[in-house]
């Protein structure tokens, strides 16, 4: 496989996932700065952006949460016996979670995070503090799934807390979790796996 990749963006999931489940592959890196990612020569993604993956039988894969999902599906079982996602037919609040982080929580993160991208004159207070409040209303579910866990499926790590904790890391580094101690506990628990690390280096 070949992983079309900037540790800056959405492909650091996919990456990590890939380094969790111990599969060989190249990683290509795009300098998204000067643009290398838009040119069609180097870039396999139909939209120019990251990530991409090319599966062995050359078959593109996009969109960053059904990569990770799509490869928790077909490799999720390690050599140690560790289940990235539950079986089919048990699967409803793993893709719960999986939806929850991409279409409920990513959207604020991201509103908040591309404003700070803005020159300050283009800067919108107003939008942020709204998607900062909103968020806030948006995290009781997770807190409360992870009061008597340490992950969101019970003891062990699933490819929905790799995007979970992923989008939570994202969001501490916007100031969004400074009231959350028990997520930034978790969002640092998963952080810190060797895999990620590995994928971050």
């Amino acid at each position: 496989m070949k992983l079309y990749f900037n540790k800056f963006s959405r492909g650091s999931r996919v990456r990590w996932m890939l380094e969790e489940l111990g599969l060989p592959y190249e990683c290509i890196v795009l300098d998204m700065r000067t643009g290398e990612h838009r040119d069609p020569a180097k870039n396999p993604h139909p939209l120019l952006k990251v990530p991409a993956l090319v599966q062995d039988d050359g078959t593109v894969l996009m969109e960053s949460h059904a990569i990770v999902v799509h490869l928790a599906d077909a490799y999720g079982r390690v050599p140690d016996g560790a289940a990235f996602i539950p079986p089919s037919g048990q699967r409803g609040r793993f893709y719960q979670w999986c939806f929850y982080t991409q279409v409920t929580l990513e959207p604020e993160v991201y509103a908040v995070f591309r404003d700070s991208r803005l020159p300050a004159a283009e800067q919108n207070p107003a939008l942020v503090a709204a998607a900062r409040a909103k968020f806030a209303t948006l995290l009781p579910p997770i807190r409360a799934e992870l009061t008597s866990k340490p992950y969101l499926l019970g003891d062990a790590f699933s490819a929905c807390d790799l995007l979970m904790s992923g989008l939570l890391i994202w969001a501490k580094g916007q100031g969004m979790l400074d009231d959350e101690p028990l997520l930034v506990a978790y969002a640092e628990r998963c952080g810190a796996r060797p895999a990620r690390q590995r994928a971050m280096a």
